[in-house]
């Protein structure tokens, strides 16, 4: 580089790099004009033109290029935001290879997965070990304490939405708890109960993630009307599976209207009535507790389906009108999936009719044996050849329609068969 002049290469976004001669005694300041025209980009884009290094270096404006030790042969990077490395025409490996990296793990997300992980396991190992009603209240004072605190405080969703998760799963351990003697109907009601108060405090008070919150007071509302009943007719730990079921899949029909009343998206009162200001609030509200109500409604059918399945390899009831339910239940889930654009609702509906479905192939297999294997590749092969492209035909989506009319008319039978009133009304006298 000569005392007067310096010869460098200056790459603006997208332009070809242009090979420029620059005074080397004149500030920077008075050199960015007569850059941005020659390298010929928008000069009137918003922001304030830069001069940065390679290296990401920016570049003094009152100083000169040769006291910035700026060469004969740099590369500079002309922006109005954070200087980005330039595309050059000859391949390079070490920016492919830069490229081509796979993002970093987000450390957040892995500590709260560690967190309710350890959390989890130490609620279950309370419910199974028994703790003592004194301790299941300390605990539960101690976890509620640290999530207002953490709310009142400014902590994100990251840390107030996992702390309120164990808050609810706390407070239905110490309701658990609180009842003496082993595990029964009265125990899982109190303990349902518990989760239900805790969540409406939990949206009441804004803290945590409100589709969660909505999805655990579901759950604990639907687990006491099933306990309740059980509570009152002594019905067999089988029968109050298959009517958890089908509460389930009647609130799940009921979901929509219900969170379309609790957000205020019901319609006017009459066609002068004034348009609302915060409709797309209510929207968003809206939105929220029906994905919230649904995630609960499939969390509640998957368990349910689970214990049906299970009592019945217990020999609490025949394996035909158990798998009957499980696949009626796994197919309405499933066919509901397609009728609902968020995401949470679809991957919900979708794992909780894999289950239930699971759980009818399950009791095939224990009867069938290695028909049941057949059948399960054979319907594996179904599914991955059905790759979801295109749009079906007027003609498919009408079958698919009528198919899921046929399955919502055998739910009642299929439940029926399953409590046995049939054979009841079968062996009563009606005389």
């Amino acid at each position: 580089m000569s005392d007067n002049m310096c010869h460098v290469s200056v790459h603006a976004g997208d332009v070809d790099a242009v090979d420029l001669a620059l005074p080397a005694r004149i500030p920077v300041a008075a050199l960015l004009p007569d850059i941005v025209r020659m390298t010929g980009v928008d000069a009137g884009a918003a922001g304030r033109w830069q001069l940065a290094t390679v290296c990401g270096t920016v570049l003094d404006e009152s100083v000169p290029l040769s006291e910035q030790h700026v060469r004969d042969g740099d590369r500079l990077l002309l922006s109005t935001t954070l200087p980005r490395l330039p595309s050059f025409d000859r391949a390079d490996t070490v920016t492919a290879v830069l490229a081509a990296a796979p993002p970093s793990a987000d450390p957040g997300a892995l500590r709260v997965t560690a967190g309710l992980t350890a959390a989890g396991v130490g609620v279950l190992a309370g419910a199974t070990l028994r703790i003592s009603p004194l301790g299941a209240a300390v605990l539960m004072c101690a976890v509620a304490g640290v999530t207002v605190v953490a709310a009142r405080s400014g902590r994100g969703a990251s840390v107030c939405g996992p702390l309120g998760c164990l808050a609810v799963a706390v407070a239905a351990l110490a309701g658990l708890s609180a009842v003496p003697g082993p595990a029964d109907v009265p125990h899982w009601l109190l303990g349902s109960a518990a989760a239900v108060v805790v969540s409406v405090v939990l949206l009441r008070m804004g803290i945590g993630w409100a589709v969660v919150s909505t999805a655990t007071g579901c759950l604990g509302a639907l687990g006491m009307a099933v306990f309740s009943s059980a509570a009152v007719w002594q019905m067999s730990w089988h029968s109050v599976g298959v009517v958890g079921v089908a509460l389930a899949l009647g609130a799940l029909s009921l979901a929509p209207r219900v969170s379309v009343l609790a957000a205020g998206l019901g319609p006017p009162p009459s066609l002068l009535a004034e348009p609302v200001d915060d409709a797309d609030r209510r929207a968003r509200v809206g939105h929220r507790i029906l994905a919230g109500l649904v995630v609960g409604i499939s969390a509640a059918a998957a368990v349910a389906t689970a214990a049906v399945a299970v009592c019945c390899l217990r020999g609490e009831a025949h394996w035909v009108s158990t798998a009957v339910l499980c696949a009626v239940t796994g197919s309405a889930l499933l066919l509901r999936a397609r009728c609902y654009s968020s995401g949470a609702c679809r991957w919900t509906l979708m794992l909780s009719g894999s289950c239930s479905l699971a759980g009818a192939f399950v009791l095939l297999a224990a009867a069938w044996d290695s028909w049941a294997a057949v059948a399960a590749v054979g319907v594996g092969m179904a599914v991955i050849a059905a790759d979801g492209r295109g749009e079906l035909s007027p003609v498919a989506a009408r079958a698919v329609d009528v198919f899921e009319y046929a399955i919502l008319a055998a739910v009642v039978p299929a439940v029926c068969a399953a409590l046995d009133v049939f054979a009841l009304v079968r062996t009563s006298s009606l005389m």
